[in-house]
């Protein structure tokens, strides 16, 4: 296996953690917390209910393609608002970020 595929995969993996500690945060914070996703960008800005606003990027990827949901809003419960798909490019291959309505399941597919 390639070592740059590794590290796509370790990154997409990495972005997807992130995802999961924004929705612990919102269940622990007990407060919503949304994540915006912007087509052509690594950068995801992230606001919280009480107004702390952030960014993080996704290292060597850019989403390419956004599928129904530009907004990511995980409640005070950890559910998310809509599902839908995120598609990242990364250096050598492309990623489907995959997110589930309700219990705000994340996975990915290469694509």
């Amino acid at each position: 296996m390639n070592l740059q595929i590794v590290n796509e995969e370790y990154e997409i993996k990495h972005f997807i953690t992130k995802l999961n500690y924004f929705k612990s945060k919102a269940i622990s914070s007990n407060r919503s917390i949304a994540l915006v996703f912007t087509n052509n960008s690594n950068i995801i800005r992230v606001v919280e209910e009480k107004g702390n606003k952030y960014k993080f990027n996704i290292p060597h990827g850019k989403i390419v393609n956004i599928a129904k949901i530009k907004t990511l809003n995980f409640n005070k419960d950890g559910n998310i608002n809509h599902f839908g798909s995120i598609i990242i490019a990364m250096n050598q291959h492309t990623y489907k970020i995959i997110l589930h309505i309700e219990k705000g399941r994340i996975r990915y597919v290469q694509i």
